[in-house]
């Protein structure tokens, strides 16, 4: 029999940065979720076991649905990509061509389209929220005109996969600036920014109220990270997205030895 290899996943500083920015990035997409949500709650809501609740979950999920896919990629022998990529071209090839690989991928592709639904509902009582308190209009106006601002927004991101995908402005086409403002540069600094608000603008003693538990070294804990790690977190994710920290490494970086070069007519 031949003999059974076990590949080693190495993980370097570049990998630890992208799970960091990963991680950060499908949280930061209901940042403004919680706060809009946040603000329907009673002033007796146990917060920190609610936000506790939700990352235990989505960290879960997240496991269990990563593991899942590429699972099944691996089994296919194909190698596995990043982005959007990865869900509609690698995971629809790596699926058996047979009745039980077409359920699946209907059943797969199903729930994308609920939770995209459910997470598109949520989203849009921010931007509601948002039109409603600064136009002083009815939710069913707000809600209306911000779906069609983000629907009409929409149109350009689904045209740079077809007619659109050619019109480039400096490498990039239309969804492509759209999703890197989004991810390399406003979920990083928006984070940042709410790290330095809170650790250093608003009161301590807000902050302990807000916190609404009675163990006094849960928050300690909490304000801890919040000052220290999550900032210097935060600032290494902003520095990868954006390129900064691939261009000190490379400063840094030992350049390999050149090649000996043979005399001619040497054997």
């Amino acid at each position: 029999e031949a003999p059974v290899t076990i590949a080693r996943l190495k993980v370097g500083w570049r990998g630890a940065i992208e799970a960091l920015h990963t991680a950060f990035f499908t949280l930061s997409l209901s940042m403004g979720v919680m706060f809009t949500l946040g603000t329907y709650l009673p002033a007796h809501a146990p917060l920190v076991r609610m936000a506790l609740t939700v990352v235990l979950m989505d960290t879960v999920f997240s496991l269990v649905a990563g593991l899942a896919v590429f699972a099944i990629i691996f089994n296919a022998a194909l190698d596995p990509t990043e982005g959007l990529a990865l869900t509609f071209q690698v995971l629809p090839q790596a699926l058996p061509h047979t009745q039980w690989g077409g359920g699946i991928a209907v059943l797969f592709f199903s729930m994308i389209v609920i939770i995209t639904l459910s997470s598109a509902t949520t989203l849009l009582e921010t931007v509601t929220r948002f039109v409603m308190e600064r136009r002083r209009t009815t939710r069913a106006f707000a809600a209306t005109t911000a779906a069609l601002l983000i629907w009409f927004t929409g149109i350009g991101s689904l045209l740079s996969f077809s007619s659109l995908q050619d019109m480039r402005l400096l490498g990039r086409n239309f969804f492509e600036w759209i999703y890197w403002f989004s991810t390399n540069w406003f979920a990083p600094a928006a984070g940042l920014l709410i790290c330095v608000f809170v650790a250093r603008m608003l009161p301590k003693d807000v902050a302990r109220a807000l916190w609404g538990e009675r163990n006094g070294w849960g928050f300690e804990v909490w304000y801890w990270l919040l000052r220290y790690p999550a900032r210097i977190g935060l600032l290494a994710v902003l520095a990868y997205s954006t390129g900064l920290l691939d261009a000190l490494a490379d400063l840094w970086s030992v350049p390999p030895p050149p090649a000996p070069i043979e005399a001619p007519g040497v054997p």
